[in-house]
């Protein structure tokens, strides 16, 4: 029988909680601790998390850890908002400890080195209601967030990604301000990897404004594994499609949690989704109605989706300058330090 407060490996997650998390009270680990317990069951999910990852489950790991997230998000009306919050700030550790220490704990169970407190049939019986087609994926971004912890990937993404000088921005925008939905939109069925280059019409503006001709093969363009992305999204809408506040050349490996449809709050997409969302107001000054007309756009300032997320601090971030000589020769790229 499990004892529901002394689950597998808590006592090395309550050490690595000291040492590397800077915990140093019994009281300030107890938190981390969370003893939730798998539905229909006494046993912790912890419990059943680590002993999966021990056999190498790791698919179905990654499944009852997410059905974790879930139970916490929509399972808990009762508590206030912040102790959800809390909860989901726990469990975020309790995943960055299981995550960094997977091919230790699985080389240690088949060494014998490590026992695992659970059969692996018995664990097969629990996950039973787990369907092989609802197994979450193996992502490759993990061991980018184990090696660089989440905020360090976030300024990472944001310092290696290419924005646009703010008089270029403002530029774009009193040019569409004449009739925004005359503008150029998305096509349907198309997004920012399509093969034939659904940016057409946003390459030809980047060249037209900066001298970077994106419309060349890959091997020949100038930002080699760069997408464009759009900050705020809304591609089909002319008046987001072209306009350079919302226009970001971000790093391929990053771009995809910008693309990520199921942003919930407190996760990497949408930090890093809302961080990038921050810095454009903040570079661009958007705010400014002296600057910006948004009325006359027929909107408002895009805000930010989830200001809670957005990792406050100071960014070097890439900006690129006007073309000179007629896109003769491409624009200087100038660092610009922003404080968010």
């Amino acid at each position: 029988m499990v004892v529901k407060n002394d689950f597998f490996l808590r006592e090395e997650f309550e050490k690595w909680l000291e040492t590397e998390v800077g915990l140093t009270t019994p009281e300030s680990r107890a938190c981390y601790v969370m003893a939730d317990c798998f539905p229909g069951t006494d046993i912790p999910y912890f419990e059943i998390i680590a002993n999966l990852i021990g056999y190498g489950q790791l698919s179905l790991a990654r499944t009852v850890l997410d059905m974790w997230e879930k139970s916490i998000r929509n399972n808990h009306k009762g508590l206030a908002a912040k102790s959800v919050s809390n909860k989901l700030v726990y469990l975020k550790k309790i995943r960055e400890f299981l995550l960094k220490f997977e091919n230790s704990i699985m080389k240690r169970v088949q060494a014998g080195v490590l026992k695992p407190t659970m059969s692996l049939d018995d664990l097969m019986d629990i996950c039973s209601g787990i369907n092989k087609s609802s197994l979450s994926p193996l992502d490759g971004m993990e061991s980018l967030i184990n090696a660089l912890g989440e905020n360090g990937i976030i300024k990472m993404a944001v310092e290696s990604s290419y924005f646009f000088e703010p008089e270029l921005v403002k530029k774009r925008f009193v040019e569409m301000l004449v009739d925004p939905f005359s503008f150029p939109k998305r096509k349907e069925n198309e997004d920012d990897n399509d093969k034939n280059n659904g940016n057409k019409p946003v390459c030809s503006l980047i060249n037209e404004y900066t001298g970077y001709n994106l419309n060349v093969n890959t091997d020949v363009k100038p930002f080699r594994h760069y997408i464009i992305s759009h900050v705020w999204g809304n591609a089909s809408d002319p008046r987001y499609y072209t306009a350079l506040w919302n226009v970001v050349l971000i790093p391929a490996w990053a771009n995809h949690l910008m693309d990520k449809s199921d942003r919930l709050v407190g996760t990497l997409a949408s930090r890093l989704k809302s961080t990038f969302q921050a810095i454009c107001i903040k570079l661009y000054n958007l705010n400014n109605p002296n600057l910006y007309n948004w009325p006359g756009m027929n909107m408002t300032c895009p805000p930010v989706d989830a200001t809670a997320d957005v990792l406050k601090g100071k960014y070097d971030v890439r900006v690129i300058m006007p073309t000179q000589n007629n896109r003769k020769r491409v624009g200087n790229i100038q660092v610009r330090e922003v404080k968010i």
